[in-house]
């Protein structure tokens, strides 16, 4: 098997451009490692996985790299191995929209791909990042091959569908949705607590992070995002905790380590009250 490392380039844009260098079959092998641990591609057996393996190419891309550019084609999708990036929406009057954020092991990709019309969002790399990326017309053959993953995209864009009704009907309130005219505070402690949740972290530890007293951060914090710290964090730290159990196999109490609390009834009660259920009843039924 051969693999290839593509050289990126960007235009005045910030959009890829690419020229593809062969390294061997080592690369090849390592993404067929990488995938075989994310859906869906997971539920493929070695030997399709292994092939699939060689339709991708690891590209190094910089800060600020627009991988899919909203209201254009969408020209690759791929999944993030290391580095982050985030997805944007403008809407009719220009206001952007960081709508979440993306990091190793998910997925690039949007529902255009699958309708031949335009992305609905933009993702621009934040962090310099290596991803595996497949260009459009291999990813339409390799899920026309594959049910189960032809499945999941099906799926998952009807979904995506879903989400930008609610989004932009003002009815979503899953995702982490900051606009850019928010004070740059505001979108710094996002940040901080994207790249931190996960660990304990503070009311003070935030505040100081945005330079401002925890008193007056938490008032404006609660004015800008219509919740107070507390309940975002937790908001966010459930939402991950129910990726980890339905996509990767986490129990209850593992989950609610990994995501950052320290007390298993705790989350337990937390997650009933974001959830209006259990988190046992949520493993059980996913």
């Amino acid at each position: 098997m051969k693999g290839f490392f593509l050289l990126f380039r960007t235009d005045a844009e910030g959009r890829i451009g690419f020229g593809a260098e062969c390294v061997g079959a080592e690369a090849a092998m390592e993404t067929a490692h990488f995938l075989s641990a994310i859906d869906p591609f997971s539920q493929l057996a070695q030997d399709p996985l292994a092939q699939l393996a060689q339709s991708y190419k690891s590209v190094s891309l910089p800060a600020g790299a627009v991988i899919i550019k909203q209201g254009r084609p969408v020209q690759q999708v791929g999944i993030i191995q290391s580095g982050s990036a985030k997805i944007t929406v403008v809407d009719h009057v220009g206001d952007e929209y960081v709508c979440g954020r993306l990091g190793p092991g998910d997925l690039v990709f949007d529902a255009a791909v699958l309708s031949g019309t335009v992305a609905s969002a933009s993702v621009i790399v934040l962090s310099p990042a290596i991803c595996f990326m497949q260009p459009y017309n291999g990813f339409i053959e390799t899920i026309e091959a594959h049910p189960p993953l032809k499945h999941f995209f099906y799926h998952n864009a009807a979904l995506g569908i879903r989400w930008g009704y609610e989004f932009f009907s003002g009815r979503h309130t899953d995702a982490v949705v900051v606009n850019m005219r928010h004070p740059a505070f505001i979108r710094k402690a996002i940040e901080y607590i994207d790249d931190n949740y996960h660990h304990p972290i503070t009311l003070e530890m935030v505040a100081k992070a945005t330079a401002m007293s925890k008193f007056h951060f938490s008032r404006l914090f609660k004015q800008h995002m219509g919740v107070s710290f507390k309940r975002y964090l937790n908001r966010k730290r459930i939402k991950a905790a129910k990726q980890l159990i339905s996509q990767s196999g986490y129990n209850v109490t593992e989950a609610s380590f990994a995501v950052g609390f320290n007390d298993a009834s705790y989350f337990s009660r937390v997650f009933r009250e974001e959830e209006g259920s259990s988190p046992k009843w949520f493993l059980l039924h996913h």
